[in-house]
């Protein structure tokens, strides 16, 4: 391990704010390691950390399309307007699963309609189907599709998509697959 701390040293020396964790499972057993140049030291044992896993979310949202994909429950070429309440909306029937995986829907990265500061320590909690579906009945992009813009929202809609065709909440689909 003195060759793990050499390495966080040099990565970590110049870094004001900085606090890394690390984890490593050898043989089922386990180990943490917590690295902080803050003078405020956490107090929280590693093993303990919660952490916020953000857009990594997105990689296992484009992973559960590609399985059930496999398991013949959909295809990333459906249209999104198969899914959704909104289909008259012809937008929706110009798009597919595909593209929102790959951003390139034409979608925004946030839904026109979504307020950040409504609790800025997860901004994403109060933002409802109800919002997704107003946001839905008039989203036109079409202009963009086809062109890589990273979308938050897109992302949403996909990880939507994937629960309702499944029957199931997305933390269950991850278990799962």
């Amino acid at each position: 391990m003195k060759d793990l701390h050499n390495f966080v040293s040099d990565y970590t020396k110049d870094k004001k704010h900085l606090h890394l964790a690390i984890g490593i499972i050898r043989e089922g057993d386990i180990e943490y390691f917590s690295f902080c140049n803050s003078k405020k030291k956490s107090m929280v044992p590693p093993e303990n950390m919660l952490f916020e896993i953000g857009s990594i979310t997105k990689v296992f949202t484009s992973i559960l399309l590609l399985e059930m994909e496999q398991e013949k429950l959909l295809s990333s070429d459906d249209m999104v307007g198969k899914f959704v309440q909104n289909a008259e909306n012809d937008y929706l029937n110009k798009i597919t699963l595909r593209s929102l995986a790959t951003h390139t829907s034409g979608l925004p990265i946030l839904a026109t309609n979504h307020i950040l500061a409504k609790k800025r320590s997860n901004p994403y909690s109060m933002y409802t189907e109800q919002d997704l579906t107003a946001f839905l009945s008039n989203a036109d992009y079409t202009d963009s599709i086809g062109s890589f813009e990273y979308s938050n929202i897109g992302m949403a809609i996909l990880g939507n998509i994937l629960c309702k065709v499944s029957g199931s909440k997305y933390d269950e689909l991850l278990r799962v697959h």
